[in-house]
């Protein structure tokens, strides 16, 4: 992404801000650590790099049902930990952008392989483990815990099994998704941007709730009529400040009707934050996000079906590392279903939570896959808070399906068209004349669109001949100081 200049103050008095380069910023002695100048920023220039490191660990994903486990003994054959998730070739290899073709991780061993429903499944996978002094097995228990057993694993289940008790734990049927085949991630988020710019649109209708600490799970859209504690369903969900690039994905066919519990891992006991003997208890600040894509609506509950399959990832809820919405529901008099109680110490209880197709996830956050942020930084120091309006250029998102469209200004699409007649030409090996003709025009008309929405210019900082003098309070327009 590139910054364009000026920017501009948003207030009465819209001051520009011009932008200089890093080096120069040092020069001028501009970073002013100490704060000694003040007023309405003039300049800004490119700080350090910030990211959070991403998750490496898949969510944990278990479809909760009744089934008891029939088998005493281990089997392990053809693990896909070995081989990350996406990797050309794997069980769950992800297609490249522009194609949508839905590149499931295989069934378990017994199932039908790969087939024209299902393009890009791989050979047939058998996966057991042993978890709570319990054997889990895919052709006894469905479906199979997903991650559990470290990046990569993502096994589709083959069996069914009898529906959980309460209804927490069961997909409904009425005004809800369509249960199917689901590839679920996560990332870590830090921070939130206010409200009033920067919340998720797709809010509970019906009453506003103030965001607070005594909130740990908030869903993009839940429509219950009750929650248990620690549930926020009114103030939607605030875009935060940093976030991570996502977890490895976890792909999951449900097959018992049943709903699905998601964890992932707990990075406020990895921060030290995780002793609730403590004070500072899980206050980190850091929260997890789940997002998740619908790839098949091959079930038989819920009436939404009518929606797009793809993967394109979307924003289901936010929720607080030390938060297990399990235990939860627990307190609250509800049955814990088979599948999930039998994981025993195997389970994951890291920002643990129980969906079941109510929650509808949010269209207009999908996930963004960040590489990280730059800091920008004014002079003089900023004596208010203000907010700077600035315009940029940035790359179109990642093409997911066929029909994804780049934004192209009207005005551009000559420069377009002749850039792909150069590449033409020279493909054809025997039109170099051509090929010239057209790359000259696309300059030309490149040159006409950037001076038309762009400033391709920079500015200077001057350097005075008797060395620099201090600007305090420089910008501030006041006549008293």
């Amino acid at each position: 992404m590139e910054v364009l200049e000026p920017g501009r103050i948003w207030d009465g008095t819209k001051q520009q801000v011009w932008a200089i380069d890093t080096a120069g910023a040092y020069r001028q002695d501009m970073v002013d650590f100490q704060g000694d100048s003040g007023g309405r920023p003039y300049r800004m220039w490119r700080g350090r790099h910030f990211q959070i490191p991403a998750p490496t660990e898949p969510p944990q994903v278990v479809e909760a049902f009744n089934d008891q486990v029939r088998k005493d003994r281990t089997e392990e054959s053809a693990k896909p930990g070995s081989t990350p998730i996406g990797s050309p070739g794997s069980p769950t290899e992800v297609q490249p952008g522009g194609s949508d073709e839905k590149a499931y991780a295989t069934a378990a061993a017994g199932a039908s392989t790969a087939s024209p429903s299902m393009p890009g499944a791989g050979s047939p996978v058998a996966f057991s483990t042993s978890v709570g002094g319990l054997s889990i097995d895919p052709n006894t228990l469905a479906p199979l815990v997903s991650g559990a057993s470290g990046p990569g694993v993502s096994v589709l289940g083959a069996t069914k099994g009898t529906p959980a008790v309460d209804s927490d734990y069961q997909w409904h049927t009425t005004n809800t998704l369509r249960a199917g085949t689901w590839a679920i991630r996560y990332t870590y988020v830090w921070g939130r941007r206010d409200e009033e710019w920067e919340q998720s649109p797709l809010v509970t209708p019906g009453n506003n709730t103030e965001q607070d600490s005594s909130y740990k799970l908030t869903w993009a859209y839940e429509p219950a009529s009750t929650v248990v504690s620690g549930v926020n369903k009114y103030s939607g969900v605030h875009d935060p400040v940093w976030e991570s690039a996502p977890s490895p994905v976890t792909i999951v066919k449900q097959t018992s009707n049943g709903a699905l519990v998601l964890s992932a891992t707990n990075i406020d006991a990895m921060l030290g934050f995780g002793d609730s003997t403590q004070t500072r208890f899980g206050r980190t600040g850091m929260r997890i996000r789940y997002y998740v894509a619908h790839l098949g609506t091959d079930g038989d509950r819920g009436d939404f079906n009518a929606v797009e399959t793809n993967y394109r990832y979307h924003l289901l809820c936010e929720v607080e590392p030390t938060y297990d919405q399990v235990d939860a529901l627990t307190t609250a008099g509800k049955t814990t279903p088979t599948s999930v109680s039998a994981l025993g110490a195997g389970a994951r209880k890291g920002g643990r939570i129980v969906w079941n197709g109510d929650q509808l996830y949010d269209y207009h956050r999908p996930l963004k896959h960040s590489t990280g942020y730059y800091a920008y930084k004014a002079y003089p120091h900023q004596n208010d808070r203000y907010e700077i309006d600035l315009r940029v250029l940035r790359l179109p998102k990642k093409y997911i399906d066929d029909q994804d469209t780049a934004p192209i200004q009207r005005d551009a699409v000559p420069a377009l068209i002749e850039l792909t007649l150069h590449y033409v030409s020279l493909v054809d090996g025997n039109d170099q004349t051509g090929a010239q003709a057209h790359l000259q025009r696309y300059q030309q008309l490149a040159r006409s669109y950037r001076s038309r929405y762009s400033n391709p210019g920079g500015i200077v900082e001057p350097v005075p001949i008797t060395g620099y003098h201090s600007r305090h309070q420089y910008g501030k327009f006041s006549s008293s100081q």
